[in-house]
């Protein structure tokens, strides 16, 4: 990692985090009581993570707005 010091070939890296949970319920019947709740959680940390300069152009485009999230 040149850390940006703008030397021929030097490359950025990032180390990226992502966290993710989501909540479920398991209904039986037409009761509204759930049977059942459970919640699941995930943490990613990615690195070394390039900077791609294709990534950055994509953001406030016509095409990003079409992304749900």
């Amino acid at each position: 990692n040149a850390g940006g010091s703008g030397e021929y070939g030097a490359q950025i890296y990032f180390d990226v985090h992502h966290a993710l949970t989501a909540d479920a319920e398991r209904l039986h019947g037409t009761d509204p009581q759930p049977a059942a709740r459970k919640q699941v959680g995930a943490f990613l940390s990615l690195q070394p993570w390039p900077q791609i300069a294709d990534c950055y152009s994509f953001q406030h485009t016509p095409e990003a707005e079409k992304v749900k999230l």
